[in-house]
């Protein structure tokens, strides 16, 4: 897993201009978890506290505006998407 890891965060914009050693440091630090169809990640307001580091699936990011309309946006990623990233701060 470890192996897979490193390659994924060097494609990313984020931690891919690091050197070996610190994608190394990085990459122990990331946990595999798989989430079920339609599972909540976070919510708006969550401190942020983790990177979702996606290898394959289908991210929902999703908002209600001032009218209580909800916006979203359907994020398929796979391989052909690798290091693609997307979030808010």
């Amino acid at each position: 897993m470890l192996t897979k890891v490193i390659s994924l965060l060097s494609q990313t914009s984020l931690f891919g201009g690091l050197e070996a050693d610190d994608l190394t440091a990085c990459a122990l630090a990331f946990r595999e978890k798989r989430f079920a169809k339609g599972q909540t990640l976070f919510l708006r307001g969550d401190p942020g506290t983790h990177v979702y580091l996606v290898e394959t699936g289908l991210v929902r990011l999703a908002i209600s505006n001032a009218n209580g309309r909800r916006l979203s946006r359907s994020i398929p990623l796979d391989a052909s998407r690798a290091g693609t990233s997307t979030g808010l701060i």
